[in-house]
């Protein structure tokens, strides 16, 4: 599409947009993997409408981050 910017990862999006917020909707098999990427790069705000996620792979990814957000630096 013309004047669309469409990026490989969110990390390329962020350094070439300044991106801070995310929208993760994708199947829920690939939701954990696409927050933590989104997280990765530098996204503060991650907003996850998928639907279905187990509640095993939302804890997991949830915790995560609040580990990443604790560690200093």
């Amino acid at each position: 599409m013309d004047g669309i910017p469409v990026f490989e990862t969110v990390e390329e999006a962020v350094g070439r947009t300044g991106a801070t917020a995310s929208m993760v909707i994708v199947p829920a098999p690939f939701a954990s993997s696409a927050v933590i990427e989104a997280a990765e790069a530098g996204i503060r705000l991650i907003v996850c409408l998928t639907e279905g996620i187990p509640a095993q792979d939302e804890a997991r990814f949830y915790n995560r981050l609040l580990e990443e957000h604790r560690a200093p630096g």
